[in-house]
């Protein structure tokens, strides 16, 4: 059995759910299949936004209602080091490159839930015309020998049966997973960007932290440490997200012995 798709577009997250939102809006025609293994809502990490992302849900129509979410509204970002002054970095003050007072297009972003701002936008692309399942994992990939031939990709359904799919272009929006990338053997990693992180949601007001701000202009806060540095993010008005991001290799060793947890707790 084989479906036939003009683009097919691996993960649902939002850059997937974008991507074939803007091409469904400006090529109505064409059919578009997002795949995506997991089902909505599902936890991610990721919860704090910037400006330059809401021109973008402009064009796809969906501001008003992640507006509507209740998220709290973000409104810049504060650097803390030992022995210095906390530098608060305002949207409304960004610079453009050459250092000129460069007003931003938005002042403004959100701290948002991943499970609930994944789904909206999700949906948004189901309701704009493009198909998407849920529970689908795509299992191999063989691209074309030639352009005007398509790439067949093998994916399981949630029930695990095996099906191809038809493809005229492929997208891979699979963000870590690296679906394509993986089984085409190009995957590489940048050194100066091999970070992993810990984290947490903690209880509290998080408000009461000296450089949070308020629920209507929050800021995400960020503690540099010797090895490391520490995320502070405002979620609601009863719960913080709060993480620690160092080297890849420091993690990984930490978890091969079960002191993840501990390592957090110390490094707050």
């Amino acid at each position: 059995m084989k479906s036939e798709f003009d683009l097919v577009v691996i993960g649902g997250g939002p850059a997937g759910s974008t991507l074939a939102c803007l091409a469904k809006k400006y090529n109505p025609g064409r059919r578009i299949l997002i795949l995506e293994r997991d089902r909505f809502p599902r936890h991610h990490v990721g919860e704090s936004t910037l400006p330059g992302m809401l021109p973008i849900l402009d064009e796809l129509g969906v501001t008003e209602k992640i507006a509507n979410c209740g998220f709290v509204r973000k409104v810049g970002a504060v650097y803390v080091r030992r022995g210095q002054r906390p530098w608060s970095v305002p949207f409304r003050t960004t610079h453009s490159d050459r250092g000129r007072p460069a007003p931003p297009a938005k002042d403004y972003a959100w701290q948002v839930r991943r499970a609930q701002y994944d789904k909206v936008l999700l949906d948004h692309a189901r309701e704009s015309g493009v198909e998407a399942r849920e529970g689908w994992a795509v299992r191999r990939t063989r691209l074309p020998s030639a352009a005007d031939h398509p790439a067949i990709l093998t994916v399981a359904d949630p029930s695990g049966r095996e099906l191809d799919i038809e493809a005229g272009i492929v997208a891979d929006c699979s963000g870590q997973g690296g679906v394509l990338s993986r089984q085409l053997k190009v995957r590489s990693r940048l050194p100066e960007l091999s970070n992993m992180a810990v984290y947490a949601y903690y209880r509290c007001d998080p408000f009461a932290h000296p450089h949070s701000g308020l629920f209507e202009e929050s800021k995400i806060v960020l503690r540099y440490l010797r090895d490391g540095w520490l995320w502070f993010i405002p979620l609601s008005r009863e719960i913080a997200s709060v993480g620690f991001v160092c080297r890849r290799e420091r993690l990984t060793n930490v978890a091969r012995e079960g002191g993840l947890a501990a390592l957090l707790d110390d490094r707050i």
